[in-house]
């Protein structure tokens, strides 16, 4: 069916390479323990960008931000 998406795109996600430097938004919820729509809540209140493709990649710092606007 055109224009579904993938189940797995909302569920948190171990990371890839647990040593990664950028993490897409789906590992940065399972990092931080939290829901991936709760995830890209607070990137978004954190006032982060996302890049030219639209995929959210998150840095250590953001996700230290994101980390702190939880808690």
């Amino acid at each position: 069916m055109p224009g579904t998406t993938d189940p797995r795109y909302y569920l948190p996600q171990e990371p890839a390479d647990p040593g990664a430097e950028y993490l897409t938004i789906q590992e940065t919820a399972g990092v931080l323990g939290m829901g991936v729509r709760t995830a890209r809540l607070l990137y978004r209140e954190a006032g982060f960008e996302r890049g030219q493709r639209k995929k959210i990649m998150t840095s250590p710092a953001e996700r230290k931000r994101m980390h702190e606007l939880n808690n």
